[in-house]
C-alpha cells in the first residue's frame, strides 16, 4: 500500500488550490482525528465513496475542511521512479462497482474483482465510444491492459492472476466506466465530455504547484524554497518571518515534563501559551537542535532540515495553525526587542554611573 496520495481541491475562479487533509475519522467514520496529508488511495477511495456527486464531496470540505466555493476535487500522485504527476478522478458511491470495490478493500477480500474485470471487458467488446475513450488516454487505466484487438481483453481470459488482487488497477477501470457512464447521451454526452475537457485544461494550470506539494524529494538544497512557494503571497511573509524566528529561540523558553510542552516568556516578562501542543513540541525539538548546531555539533544540521520541513508540512495544510503560530512569533519578538531595549537601558545607565 503506497501512502503517497493526496485528495486535492481547486478553486478556478481565483487559481488557488489546497490540499485536503484526511483523518481516520474522515475515512471510517470513527477513530482517531488527526490529519495526514499523504494518504493510501484504498483510503482516500473510501473516503470520497461516502458522497454521492462531487457537490455533496464539496460541501462537506467547506464545511469541514476549509474547501472552496467553486470546487474541483481530484487525487494526485507522484510516480517515484519518474517524478510524474498522476491525476485521478474522485470515486463517487454512483455506481455499485464503486461499492464492490471499497467493501473488498475494506474486508480484505477480492471477490468482486471477476464483476468489475467482466463488466469492464463486456463494454470495451460492446461499446465503440468506450473503446476509443480508453485508446485515446482518456482514462487511468494502465495502456498495457488495453490490447490494440478487441476480444482478447485480459480481463476475459486471466484468472486468479495479478491483475485480481491489483487494487489501482481495478479502481482505475471502476474510473473509466463511472466517468464514462456519466457522459449520457446526445446533447448530454457531449456537455459532459466538454466539462470534462475544460476540467483538465484547467488542472494542468496547476501542474507546477501540484508538482510542488507532492515532491517529497526532502533531500534537494531548494526543497524548503519550494514548499514555502506553496503558501499564497498573503501568508509567505508570515512563513518567512516564523523562519527566521524559530531558527533563533531562545530554548529556555521551553519547559519539556511528562511529554508536554509549556511555553514561558516569564523570563523576558511575558507569558503566552496560545500553541497547541503539536506546534509546541516542534518548536521545542527544532530549538533544541538549534542550540545543539549553535554550540558546535553540526551532526544535527540534516535532521533540524526534517524538523523545520515537518513544521512546514503542518502549517500547509492547517491555516489556523500558521495564525496561531505567527501570532506567537509576533509577541516573542516583541519580547525580545523589549528584552534588548531595557538591558541596552541599564548599560547605559551603568556607564552613566561610572562616568559620574
Amino acid at each position: 500500500m503506497n501512502n503517497d496520495y493526496v485528495l486535492l481541491v481547486s478553486d478556478w475562479k481565483n487559481n488557488d488550490i489546497k490540499l485536503v487533509p484526511l483523518s481516520e475519522e474522515d475515512i471510517y467514520g470513527s477513530g482517531s482525528k488527526i490529519n495526514k496529508v499523504f494518504n493510501s488511495l484504498e483510503d482516500i477511495d473510501l473516503f470520497t465513496s461516502r458522497f454521492h456527486n462531487e457537490y455533496d464531496l464539496g460541501v462537506y470540505l467547506m464545511r469541514k475542511k476549509g474547501g472552496f466555493s467553486n470546487f474541483d476535487v481530484f487525487i494526485g500522485h507522484k510516480y517515484s521512479y519518474n517524478n510524474k504527476i498522476n491525476l485521478l478522478e474522485v470515486l463517487y458511491n454512483k455506481s455499485p462497482y464503486v461499492s464492490y470495490l471499497c467493501n473488498d478493500y475494506l474486508n480484505k477480500e477480492h471477490s468482486s474483482s471477476d464483476m468489475i474485470l467482466d463488466k469492464f471487458a463486456e463494454m470495451v467488446d460492446s461499446d465503440d465510444e468506450f473503446y476509443r475513450y480508453l485508446r485515446e488516454h482518456n482514462s487511468n487505466v494502465d495502456s498495457g491492459y488495453i490490447f490494440s484487438h478487441r476480444g482478447s481483453l485480459p480481463a476475459k481470459e486471466i484468472s486468479g492472476a495479478w491483475v485480481k488482487t491489483c487494487y489501482s488497477l481495478l479502481r482505475n477501470i471502476v474510473e473509466a466506466m463511472q466517468t464514462y457512464n456519466g457522459y449520457g447521451n446526445g446533447s448530454a454526452c457531449f456537455a459532459a465530455k466538454c466539462s470534462n475537457y475544460e476540467k483538465s485544461k484547467k488542472r494542468g494550470q496547476f501542474s507546477n504547484i501540484i508538482s510542488i506539494y507532492l515532491d517529497q524529494d526532502t533531500s534537494s538544497d531548494d526543497y524548503l524554497d519550494r514548499q514555502v512557494r506553496v503558501f499564497c503571497d498573503a501568508e509567505r511573509y508570515k512563513i518567512k518571518e516564523i523562519y527566521d524566528t524559530v531558527m533563533n529561540l531562545d530554548s529556555r523558553i521551553f519547559d519539556f515534563n511528562n511529554g508536554f510542552v509549556d511555553v514561558d516568556l516569564s523570563m523576558y516578562g511575558d507569558y503566552v501559551d496560545s500553541l497547541n501542543d503539536l506546534l509546541k513540541k516542534q518548536l521545542y525539538i527544532i530549538s533544541i537542535y538549534v542550540s545543539f548546531i549553535n554550540s558546535g555539533d553540526t551532526n544535527y544540521k540534516n535532521v533540524l532540515k526534517q524538523s523545520v520541513i515537518s513544521l512546514i508540512n503542518i502549517l500547509k495544510v492547517n491555516l489556523d495553525l500558521l495564525d496561531n503560530l505567527y501570532s506567537f512569533v509576533l509577541v516573542y519578538n516583541r519580547c525580545i526587542d523589549n528584552s534588548r531595549r531595557n538591558s541596552d537601558d541599564l548599560d547605559g545607565n551603568r556607564q552613566k554611573n561610572k562616568s559620574s
